[in-house]
């Protein structure tokens, strides 16, 4: 039954996007990107990068669109969705090992991560590298949990760091983690084997020389397409370790809070407020902080006399690990983007492993009847987000395209914009569509794209 409803939802979720987005056109990153395309060849942008990345595999993909595809835009995010909802199913089987228990949990954390993510940003961007990175690396870490042999999930893994290299740390990251709970579980609980903790660590440094290799690639020699405004990107590579610190204790409470918070999938433009924008994102740490120490306190008083004290404090420790990817996020990004990188857009770094997380956590037996309460609560909460973000598919697209309903609304003008440049007639680039991009720019994207 659980699996008939997943598949209903998977195919749902694709229809509404693909109708949804009907009358939606290119936005300003789709320019840039098949603009460089378009200057390099495909042969020169997979060695000299796209768009400020390095992602050979993903670009490979957009070119192969380009052709397919031409001008229909709902084709391009109807792959991008197939993607994201391959990455919850293979979330799904990488993680299925410990939620034995309650398995709806695990199925509601997984659709809160392709519902949510998919009607906030991540398949409204053309490039398949972010869905397709995510989509290869949860295929590698169901693989290895599985046992295949390394060097069949090191090639799907070696793939996702060819999709998308920036966002590898955190991917490789996730993987490592995922193998380090499932092994955990396996053992009743208890510590994984030595050589998969070297496995996980190992995954880490990987993950970080990765993101430094595509990197150092993308901005050896970049292409700007844009009007000089005199404002910069907001990338930064100084690195201020205190600013760091602050970026990841004002982020990741609110992060681990929002698979429990079913006003984020209702009212995405609420979205920044709750996630990146809360002031009160020190009182919600501290409060978690305390929350989290009274437990644990709990549980330490009454250990001698708890028949499941193994397999609770292996669950709270699978939680933690699960969180380190999370971390690890709001810590690149602070260094990587700065203050401008912590966008609801990187919600495909940290809403899986922190649902995921949620997902393990609740399957905890509490030690008291009180506390057996209180985790229904959250339960609750989260199969809620899971059951609102697919009843509410077709109001949230419209709100949440790209966080930026501006550009719903100017698609039409600049479809005609763009007809006005098979037209031979001047064209204007909508500023609301495609930001500080060239006028004549926009012909030529759409010359390109044609001749596909």
């Amino acid at each position: 039954m659980l699996a008939l409803a997943a598949i209903v939802a998977s195919v749902a979720y694709v229809a509404v996007t693909i109708a949804m987005a009907r009358h939606v056109t290119f936005y300003w990153d789709d320019y840039y990107l098949l603009l460089t395309l378009q200057d390099r060849g495909l042969g020169g942008t997979l060695i000299t990068g796209l768009n400020g990345n390095w992602w050979p595999l993903a670009t490979l993909g957009l070119w192969v669109e380009t052709v397919l595809f031409g001008t229909w835009y709902p084709a391009y995010l109807a792959v991008n969705t197939l993607l994201v909802v391959g990455t919850a199913w293979a979330g799904w089987f990488a993680l299925a090992p410990v939620a034995r228990r309650r398995p709806w949990l695990l199925a509601a954390a997984m659709t809160v991560y392709a519902g949510s993510l998919g009607m906030v940003v991540n398949i409204t961007v053309m490039t398949m590298s972010w869905p397709l990175a995510a989509f290869l690396a949860m295929t590698a870490a169901a693989l290895a949990v599985r046992r295949r042999p390394l060097w069949v999930w090191g090639t799907v893994l070696a793939l996702a760091f060819l999709a998308e290299s920036g966002l590898f740390a955190v991917l490789a990251t996730t993987i490592g983690a995922v193998i380090l709970v499932v092994r955990a579980s396996e053992r009743g609980w208890t510590r994984p084997p030595a050589r998969d903790l070297v496995l996980g660590a190992t995954l880490v440094i990987l993950g970080l020389l990765g993101t430094a290799v595509g990197y150092v690639i993308a901005t050896r020699d970049p292409i700007d397409y844009y009007v000089s405004t005199g404002a910069g990107d907001g990338s930064s590579l100084g690195i201020d370790v205190m600013a760091t610190v602050r970026s990841a204790a004002a982020f990741v409470p609110a992060w681990v809070a929002t698979p429990l918070l079913p006003p984020m999938l209702v009212l995405p433009k609420a979205l920044p407020w709750l996630v990146v924008l809360i002031d009160a994102r020190f009182v919600l740490a501290s409060a978690a902080v305390l929350v989290a120490a009274v437990v644990v306190a709990l549980l330490w008083i009454r250990r001698a006399s708890d028949d499941d004290a193994r397999e609770r404090w292996g669950r709270l420790a699978a939680a933690a690990v699960l969180v380190v990817p999370v971390i690890e996020t709001a810590l690149v990004l602070s260094v990587v983007r700065g203050g401008s990188g912590l966008a609801p857009r990187y919600a495909i770094c940290w809403l899986l492993p922190i649902a995921a997380a949620w997902a393990v956590l609740l399957q905890c037996p509490p030690p008291s009847r009180w506390l057996r309460a209180l985790s229904w609560i959250p339960a609750v909460l989260l199969a809620a987000s899971a059951i609102t973000v697919l009843a509410a598919l077709p109001w949230t697209f419209r709100a949440a395209f790209d966080i930026d309903k501006q550009r719903w609304d100017h698609s039409a003008n600049q479809v005609e914009q763009m007809q006005r440049c098979r037209d031979g007639v001047p064209a204007v680039a909508d500023e609301q569509v495609s930001p500080g991009l060239r006028d004549e720019l926009l012909c030529q994207f759409v010359g390109f794209v044609d001749r596909r």
